[in-house]
């Protein structure tokens, strides 16, 4: 996936809204978008804040994943670390760090595959 189809699909899960026409194509670099309250606004920048990743974090816990999605959200992080897999399917203390310090670039991958919305690039 881009990285702009990466933002837009994880704003989309969010509860973000196009708001744009045809003559304007979905981009979240444009103030298109709304969100609740929000006023139209470009997306956060998912990918390389963890702030926002952290906000879609939040929504995920109450409207999109369960607990056992949680857990895969959790393995996706720390396949995502070079070191590898948890070892024996058990969770230590290291892979917690490498939980925790996952960026945000991996946070919004592991989300969207948790949620069935990656696409592998074509």
């Amino acid at each position: 996936m881009t990285p702009e189809a990466q933002r837009i699909a994880i704003a989309e899960a969010c509860g973000w809204i196009w708001h744009g026409d045809a003559l304007w194509p979905k981009d979240p670099n444009n103030f298109y978008w709304k969100k609740d309250h929000l006023n139209y606004r470009t997306l956060p920048d998912y990918l390389n804040d963890l702030n926002a990743m952290h906000e879609a974090e939040e929504h995920a816990i109450h409207n999109l994943m369960d607990a056992d999605e949680w857990g895969e959200y959790g393995m996706l992080l720390k396949r995502s670390h070079p070191h590898g897999l948890f070892l024996n399917g058990e969770v230590d203390y290291h892979d917690l760090a490498t939980i925790l310090h996952a960026t945000a670039s991996q946070r919004a991958e592991a989300f969207l595959r948790t949620i069935g919305k990656w696409e592998e690039a074509k």
